[in-house]
């Protein structure tokens, strides 16, 4: 009885160690898949990255302000990450990025209406960012009097639109205003002088539909 007793806690003993040792390797296998998976996320598409500065301009203060774009893979060669790269101060500091999924050797869409930003240094307020290339004037209605700006945002040279179509879905700007005067309200207005989206911020960011 001893010895029948015996045989099966070792035959229990085997089974538990079976099963722990198939676990295991369940459990490595799938650590191991998930590393091949984000392996395959992180592409190489040929022709990217692709970057290309758009525009420079003075800021009030002797500062250079810039703008640049990129594209890269999104998770495959199929679609891509569309980039701006904003620095309206010259510095870090104010700098910001947006990011936007558009097809490979696309633009971004006609649904597109505006990203920016409206921030203060300690002497100018900069608002800076892109709209869609339907957007021909942008009214600014500005804190405290509600005083009118427009802004007639440009498209990216001609030459470079040519050899990179992602820079023809937009048009950039970057326009200084005074330190003490916020935007209350953004109006888009195409070229039949209609306004096509009427955008107001959020802790000095605008994003609109895309």
């Amino acid at each position: 009885m001893g010895t029948r007793l015996t045989a099966l806690t070792r035959s229990r003993t085997a089974l538990v160690a079976s099963i722990a040792v198939v676990c295991v390797l369940a459990v490595v296998s799938a650590v191991a898949l998930s590393a091949l998976r984000t392996d395959a996320d992180s592409v190489t598409c040929p022709g990217l990255p692709q970057r290309h500065s758009i525009a420079v301009g003075a800021v009030p203060g002797g500062a250079t302000w810039s703008i640049g774009g990129d594209v890269r893979p999104n998770g495959g060669c199929s679609h891509w990450l569309f980039g701006i790269n904003v620095v309206p101060f010259g510095v870090t500091p104010g700098s910001w990025r947006g990011a936007w999924d558009i097809p490979a050797r696309g633009h971004l869409s006609n649904r597109f209406t505006i990203s920016a930003q409206d921030e203060a240094s300690k002497s100018t307020r900069a608002f800076s960012g892109i709209v869609g290339r339907r957007v021909k004037e942008i009214a600014l209605q500005l804190k405290p009097d509600g005083r009118k700006v427009f802004i007639h945002p440009k498209l990216p040279e001609g030459k470079a639109r040519r050899r990179f179509p992602w820079l023809q879905g937009f048009r950039y700007f970057v326009r200084f205003l005074p330190t003490s005067s916020p935007i209350r309200v953004a109006e888009l207005i195409n070229f039949k002088g209609d306004v096509i989206s009427t955008e107001r911020p959020f802790e000095g960011v605008f994003e609109g539909s895309g």
